[in-house]
């Protein structure tokens, strides 16, 4: 008798979604990995603070839980960046150079513009957001580049480079922390959703039996 066979589900809780942007990046498929990870406070954020505006809730999710992974620096345009610059070095006061509404501003142009370069300049120092991929085993992937736009040296823009494997792997600490806080969070329950999983993989079934 013909055993019965069923087709797979897949993964689409907030920790598969982060698995799924780690699998995308050694896939090489790193558009993929970006847009995936940026969403990831935005579910996050929505599930832990559902009646909070989404910038706001975005934003927070971030610097409560992946900002403290990472990022510390001076942020262009405080008193701690040009302390750096005008001494070459940081100490343990400085900013942190890229938080949650600057990772929120990039998600919202990324994923519905297309873009890297954010609009809002009040509340990023940022033109450009941009994603660089190194060697697994490459460090100092992170840091700003700094261009003069007129010939006085008076007026500056600023690009922030990211790791983007280092992105990824700092977003995924973020991630962990948070859903070994709330761990009832990571799924999607007693909702339609939940009785309809978004994604059913027919090319590969299980035998049951």
């Amino acid at each position: 008798m013909e055993q019965a066979k069923f087709p797979t589900i897949i993964d689409t809780s907030i920790s598969g979604r982060m698995n799924d942007a780690l699998l995308a990046f050694h896939g090489g498929a790193y558009i993929s990995a970006v847009t995936l990870a940026l969403t990831i406070p935005d579910i996050c954020g929505g599930r832990l603070w559902p009646d909070t505006g989404v910038g706001e809730r975005y934003a927070k999710w971030f610097d409560t839980y992946v900002k403290p992974f990472s990022f510390r620096g001076p942020r262009p345009g405080t008193s701690s960046w040009h302390k750096a610059a005008a001494q070459k070095t940081t100490d343990d006061t400085v900013d942190d150079y890229f938080n949650g509404s600057d990772c929120y501003q990039l998600r919202c142009v990324y994923l519905h513009e297309g873009t890297n370069t954010p609009q809002k300049e009040e509340k990023i120092p940022y033109k450009a957001i941009q994603f660089t991929v190194h060697t697994a085993d490459a460090v100092g992937g992170n840091g700003i580049s700094e261009l003069t736009t007129n010939e006085n040296d008076q007026q500056c823009i600023y690009r922030v480079n990211l790791d983007l494997y280092q992105f990824l792997k700092t977003m995924k600490a973020g991630t962990t922390k948070f859903l070994y806080e709330h761990p009832d969070l990571d799924a999607v329950k007693n909702t339609v959703s939940s009785l309809y999983p978004p994604i059913i993989d027919f090319t590969k079934v299980e035998t049951a039996g």
